[in-house]
């Protein structure tokens, strides 16, 4: 596969390349001389300047640039070193567009004594080529995109002044000249002279200055998920043990490959694009480095592809259990970082692709339980041009030399459906209909949040208790209702009513004053004995 053999460059040089901090060329503007047939410098948004020629052609056939003559250091002092960073993008450039930069060395009385010229101009390879007239057997191609250092040094050998251009990309220099006798003897020679863009026939200008991340940063997208099946292993890529639909044991391959690494397995993460903001890649893994045994290690590299989705360019970050029993971590392109883990527990491994102004930062960052415990530099990382980087391309453990693999998580938190599905079961009860609710008052308040993923079986164990509880409840005995004693049946019509019922009992309200019965035995007594007296009457009068 390709992308070993790149990785296997890439990891016999990287730890050769240094940081490109940003900000490093910080032009006082006011100290370059602009105007009167010397260009113009116009500030950009990233940090950076554009520098541009004069719209007018001069005698030397040129289009004159800015210069400045500021802070000048003298040959009396020791060696003069001068430096100017500036954006090269081949493929931007047309055919026969150049520049030329040089830097001139002044007598005693500060007037001009020499200078050594370097012209840069795109040839029909794609490419910039340099050369210095001085040192005729020198020549470049610049073909990669990115900031180039064009430095200049000025010493003293054996009284003769000497001087060397030198060209550096990402901290590695990949060409110089030789050391130039400059005919001048060091005796006669004072101050440095003028720093010059004797030429900018470049469209649009020269971008000079190491650009610094955009701010506000463009929007961060989120980072793929990546389960268990998504990790390629064999041939060569180790093997992949899934002990979860959220986590796998990933372990590098039995036989040592040529960079000396037990390659593990990869994830094509293909889809996020550069153009829509941050490209974001994620892997989070469990160390216990009390688990490990010195000098046990891993290696971690996330990568980007280029228009035509091959490969571009990736960010390699190396892990080791050193001699204090922690983990060490270094990044390759960022010489400045170092960090070491010392706690077992869920880490999470952040790769972060920030477009910016004309090419693309990379930053590596770790977190604990969510929250950031180290971070790299914003770099810029070589040959990213915006016309160039499209989006992610792919995560890899390009080496996993520990026995026992690396389990990783394809998320984060633990999961709380469980918990919550049983706390909505206590709280839809009615308590007052139990003899004692508090065990499951008790479950539900040993709920704790915030666990992670590591840590499921212990929230998995909380919804358990809950569910348990509720299953242990007892309800309270209902209370009997004692029915009326039963009566000997009424004789119809003997309570003084047509059909024997007792439907004035019913209707009459009790009030507890018996006052208006005594009144209604007396009024029944005096009518029976009227009724009587009338009967008696009839009868006698009939006899009559």
């Amino acid at each position: 596969m390709s992308k070993k053999k790149i990785i296997a460059m890439i990891i016999s040089v990287v730890m050769v390349f240094s940081l490109i901090p940003t900000a490093v060329f910080a032009i006082q503007v006011d100290e370059w001389v602009t105007g009167q047939g010397y260009g113009s410098i116009t500030p950009n948004s990233d940090g950076t300047y554009t520098f541009q020629g004069d719209s007018e052609l001069n005698t030397d056939n040129s289009h004159s640039g800015p210069y400045t003559k500021a802070n000048a250091a003298s040959l009396a002092d020791g060696e003069i070193v001068e430096s100017v960073d500036v954006f090269i993008n081949p493929n931007t450039m047309n055919v026969a567009e150049k520049f030329a930069l040089t830097v001139s060395m002044n007598d005693t009385n500060g007037a001009y004594k020499t200078e050594l010229l370097a012209n840069f101009w795109k040839n029909y390879n794609n490419a910039v080529q340099v050369s210095v007239g001085l040192d005729t057997s020198f020549t470049a191609e610049l073909k990669e995109t990115g900031i180039y250092t064009l430095k200049y040094r000025y010493f003293d050998k054996s009284g003769d002044v000497y001087a060397q251009f030198i060209i550096e990309y990402n901290g590695k220099v990949v060409a110089s000249t030789q050391e130039i006798n400059m005919n001048a003897k060091t005796a006669d020679c004072g101050t440095r002279g003028y720093i010059w863009f004797s030429d900018i026939s470049v469209e649009g200008g020269l971008r000079i200055g190491t650009p610094n991340v955009p701010s506000p940063a463009p929007t961060e997208q989120a980072a793929p998920i990546l389960l268990p099946s998504d990790w390629i292993s064999g041939n060569g890529y180790g093997s992949v043990e899934t002990v979860s639909d959220v986590s796998a044991v990933l372990k590098g391959d039995t036989v040592l490959d040529q960079n000396n690494a037990h390659c593990g397995p990869y994830v094509n993460t293909k889809g996020t694009l550069l153009e829509n903001g941050t490209v974001v890649d994620e892997v989070n893994v469990y160390i216990d480095p009390a688990q490990l045994t010195a000098g046990e290690k891993f290696a971690l590299t996330s990568s980007l592809n280029d228009v035509n989705d091959n490969y571009l360019t990736e960010f390699l970050v190396n892990f080791w259990k050193d001699n204090t029993n922690g983990i060490s971590v270094s990044a390759g392109l960022d010489s400045n970082f170092s960090a070491q883990l010392t706690e077992a527990g869920l880490y999470t491994f952040k790769y972060s692709y920030i477009p910016g102004e004309t090419m693309v930062f990379g930053n590596f960052s770790i977190l604990k339980d969510g929250v950031e415990i180290a971070s790299t530099n914003d770099i810029l990382l070589p040959g990213t041009s915006l016309d160039v980087a499209k989006g992610r391309r792919a995560v890899w453990f390009v080496d996993i030399s520990v026995a026992n693999g690396l389990q990783v998580y394809s998320i984060t938190d633990a999961d709380y459906t469980k918990v919550d599905e049983a706390i909505a079961k206590a709280n839809a009860l009615n308590r007052d209909e139990y003899k004692d609710f508090s065990g499951v008052d008790a479950a539900v308040n040993a709920v704790v949040r915030g666990k992670n993923i590591t840590q499921q079986a212990e929230v998995d164990a909380m919804a358990q208790a809950i569910e348990e509880a509720i299953a242990a409840l007892e309800k309270k005995e209902e209370t009997p209702v004692n029915p009326a004693e039963p009566t000997e049946p009424t004789t119809p019509g003997a309570s003084g009513t047509i059909d024997g019922s007792t439907e004035q009992e019913m209707n009459s309200p009790q009030t507890g004053d018996n006052s208006n019965t005594v009144m209604w035995i007396a009024v029944a007594v005096l009518a029976a004995g009227a009724m009587t007296g009338t009967v008696f009457f009839a009868r006698k009068k009939k006899a009559e």
